[in-house]
């Protein structure tokens, strides 16, 4: 990396770093030359070497200019506690209620964060619904000849009233 790019004090690097551009700084770190290099030469590498470590110690494929991944690695995992409670016809009233507790857990998305760690993304998604409660409920019309209202009907009325139990 030229020193016009790599600025006084890191300034460069420092903003690779706070903006999470770990590809650029990757690609700064393996090519930072020596800054007492004469002037023309270039001297790659000079920062891993210095420090003891390889010229591709940040590089996952050296011999790659770009990488394309292809392929579906992502997964989803259901979890859940389910409770019903259900209350049989008694006096003309029938209820049901349940109540479901659940977690959504999976790797979804395009692009991965690290590719080389697809299980680094595995979080909560996106259709997660934690707390579920449903209720629903019957109950008898007071009328016809059981109910409080039109009890001796005929005809028509009495038959009417009839057709719902």
């Amino acid at each position: 990396m030229r020193t016009s790019t790599r600025s006084v004090g890191g300034v460069q690097v420092r903003r690779m770093l706070a903006n999470g551009n770990y590809s650029a700084l990757a690609s700064a770190i393996s090519s930072w030359s020596n800054p007492s290099a004469p002037l023309g030469t270039t001297d790659n590498g000079w920062l891993l070497r210095t420090a003891g470590l390889g010229e591709n110690f940040v590089v996952a494929n050296p011999q790659f200019s770009a990488v394309n991944v292809q392929g579906n690695r992502g997964y989803t995992n259901y979890h859940s506690l389910q409770a019903q409670v259900t209350l049989r016809p008694t006096a003309g009233v029938s209820l049901s209620s349940s109540y479901t507790w659940s977690k959504n857990l999976g790797i979804s998305g395009s692009s991965p964060t690290d590719p080389r760690d697809f299980d680094a993304d595995y979080t909560v998604t996106g259709n997660d619904r934690r707390h579920v409660f449903t209720s629903y409920g019957t109950f008898d019309l007071p009328f016809g000849p059981k109910g409080l209202f039109l009890k001796s009907a005929h005809g028509l009325a009495s038959r009417s009233s009839k057709a719902g139990r």
